[in-house]
């Protein structure tokens, strides 16, 4: 497990700062100034999507902080850029049940679980370059094993696709066998934005409670 384990972060390190940024740093601060009602922690994220030049990207929000919308908008940004230097870009959602494909359909992503992947990924007449134009967004928990892991990062690899995991700040805590992607944010071998600020929560005192909580995280 150690050994699969490793090799997986070893992917994670061989292609930092390797590719091109999918969207100038011009053009995307030029889009973020025309949503100013977007959150430090929303821009921080955007910026990270479009700019970056890692293969692999985290995106850590609690509940609250608007994701959604900060998907929507990092989309939107990254789809006009692309089509404007003649480029096509795939955008699929990758989650661990059903309810959660439905929730980034609702989004506008193209979703399915990430097992039916996986299933795809270990057929004999697989094409890994079916993919090679292909941002992922990896949700949460739809990576169960170290095993499945292995897999995926072994398709990102080959296809030249990028990954961009979405996920609670809350959940980021594990750095135990099993879970090599939460493992490679902790050491920094992934870069990660970590989304605060809370947009969704009008009642004063429930939002200081949720407040304190990112304070102790």
């Amino acid at each position: 497990a150690l050994e699969t384990e490793q090799r997986i972060l070893d992917r994670f390190e061989s292609d930092k700062g390797k590719l091109e940024s999918l969207v100038s740093v011009e053009k995307t601060k030029e889009h973020l100034d025309a949503h100013p009602n977007l959150t430090k922690g929303q821009r921080e994220a955007i910026y990270a999507m479009a700019t970056t030049k890692d293969r692999y990207l985290g995106i850590q929000g609690f509940a609250g902080t608007g994701k959604s919308t900060m998907l929507e908008t990092g989309v939107a940004l990254i789809d006009t850029f692309q089509k404007v230097l003649g480029n096509e870009v795939n955008f699929v959602g990758l989650a661990p049940t059903h309810a959660a494909v439905g929730e980034l359909r609702d989004k506008g992503i193209e979703a399915r679980t990430s097992q039916s992947l996986i299933q795809e990924m270990i057929g004999d007449d697989f094409n890994p370059e079916k993919y090679s134009k292909t941002i992922f967004f990896l949700d949460e928990s739809s990576m169960v094993s170290n095993k499945q892991m292995d897999q995926y990062t072994d398709l990102v690899k080959q296809s030249q696709a990028r990954s961009y995991k979405l996920g609670d700040q809350g959940q980021l805590s594990s750095q135990s066998a099993g879970k090599p992607f939460e493992l490679g944010m902790s050491r920094g071998a992934i870069q990660t934005v970590i989304m605060k600020d809370i947009v969704r929560q009008n009642n004063p005192e429930v939002l200081s409670a949720v407040e304190n909580v990112i304070d102790r995280n």
